[in-house]
């Protein structure tokens, strides 16, 4: 038996990886890897680096695509969204898939890896996802407004947030022209110098405690996910509308 092995090099990372990726196109399971070498992931990384350049040092997040690839840029742990956490961020808020994020992290991309890293995705919609869930881990971490009693609900938190930020559930297609707008909306409530995002997410946790107390594996079924979106339009149109 023959065999015969191809070695690739190229002095551009860009063009190893595609070579990588089509060499791969066929396999039946598409692990974080393969989502990092696509296309979109490399945009969203470009994206993630022009904003940190604006930035002012507490709002600095890093899209990690390749493994390992800031193991030695001395950034915070936490700053740092490797291709599964950024994926799981972006389900919850964006897919309004909160309760596929919170399983087991292996299986976000057989359950939603259709829906990640796609050509037209607007690229802003990963970040604004990626830094509300940074924002609201500071809260947990510095034990302020009870945050920590929420850290198992933390991806639907994300998800509550951006509808408290518009006061409204409906979403635009991560496609549409409106999309980026929606984005930059949510970015802004997350880095505004008044930090409102303090408050933003005192009213997530409020209409999560109105949907009640979830069992561990209650907030891992689309249910618990639907509740909370009706309870999160019974607020909005309570408040837009008192009596």
């Amino acid at each position: 038996v023959n065999i015969i092995i191809k070695f690739i090099e190229s002095a551009n990372t860009d063009v190893s990886e595609d070579i990588i990726s089509a060499t791969n196109n066929q396999t039946e399971v598409n692990t974080e890897s393969f989502h990092g070498l696509k296309g979109k992931a490399k945009l969203v990384q470009k994206y993630f680096d022009a904003k940190n350049a604006k930035a002012s040092p507490e709002n600095r997040i890093y899209f990690e695509r390749r493994e390992n690839e800031y193991k030695d840029a001395g950034y915070q742990f936490t700053r740092i969204f490797d291709v599964r956490e950024l994926a799981r961020c972006y389900a919850a808020m964006i897919l309004n898939q909160a309760h596929h994020s919170a399983r087991y992290v292996k299986e976000i991309f057989s359950t939603s890896g259709k829906e990640l890293f796609c050509d037209t995705d607007h690229e802003s919609l990963y970040y604004a996802s990626a830094l509300a869930l940074y924002k609201y881990n500071t809260l947990v971490n510095g034990r302020k407004n009870g945050a920590q009693n929420f850290i198992k609900l933390r991806w639907h938190i994300i998800q509550v947030y951006k509808w408290v930020v518009h006061g409204k559930t409906d979403i635009p297609v991560p496609s549409s022209k409106a999309a980026e707008e929606y984005a930059n909306k949510i970015i802004q409530s997350l880095t505004a110098e008044d930090k409102p995002y303090i408050d933003h997410f005192v009213t997530c946790q409020q209409i999560i405690k109105s949907t009640g107390t979830p069992s561990t594996d209650s907030l891992k079924r689309g249910k618990f996910t639907a509740d909370l979106l009706n309870k999160a339009n019974e607020y909005f149109e309570a408040n837009q509308n008192p009596k």
